[in-house]
């Protein structure tokens, strides 16, 4: 692991520069701040949770209409993104989805935004 860890300072002071107005909207050019943003979405996902594609994909959604307003991202976008970086698994049929711990091989997250993310108004 090449980063030090991202504290739970950095995470809410990150996420109100992605989510809020005036942002470029856009998945973050930074991979530090990608993963904040995957970090705080994979929230939606409990440690138990196995998830349809479609259910994996409305929680996204969810996270879209709330903290994540000013993306302008789709959830399928995102969804392949949480799986790429490792905060969420697929099995190899591309039918359920749970949380995952993955991304640990690149980043560690010293505390964490709470599930419902940043106030960001």
């Amino acid at each position: 692991m090449s980063t030090d860890p991202i504290t739970a300072d950095e995470c809410v002071r990150r996420l109100r520069a992605i989510l809020g107005p005036g942002s470029s909207g856009g998945l973050p050019r930074r991979r530090r701040d990608q993963w904040i943003l995957l970090h705080a979405i994979a929230q939606a996902f409990g440690p138990d949770d196995r998830l349809t594609e479609k259910d994996a994909t409305a929680r996204i959604q969810d996270f879209l209409i709330g903290p994540g307003k000013h993306l302008e991202v789709d959830a399928v976008t995102l969804r392949r993104a949480l799986v790429d970086e490792g905060f969420v698994d697929r099995d190899p049929a591309g039918r359920d989805y749970r949380a995952s711990s993955r991304h640990e091989r690149f980043v560690r997250f010293g505390g964490a935004p709470d599930r419902t993310g940043p106030d960001v108004e």
